[in-house]
């Protein structure tokens, strides 16, 4: 997880700095985040037993 958010902060620095702050801002704002309870396994991940779904953090 840290090593995907430095990756993260690493391009949106990238993208600020040659494209402009706009551009900065959608690679942090692209995404959907929806906030849902649940325990994650060992691994961090999560099962939708609904939607037969898998996902993790």
């Amino acid at each position: 997880m840290k090593m995907v958010l430095v990756g993260l902060v690493i391009v949106g620095v990238g993208m600020f700095l040659s494209v402009g702050s706009v551009s900065a801002a959608t690679v942090f704002h692209s995404g959907d985040v929806v906030e849902h309870g649940g325990r994650t396994d060992s691994n961090g991940c999560h099962r939708d037993t609904k939607q037969g779904t898998r996902h993790c953090h």
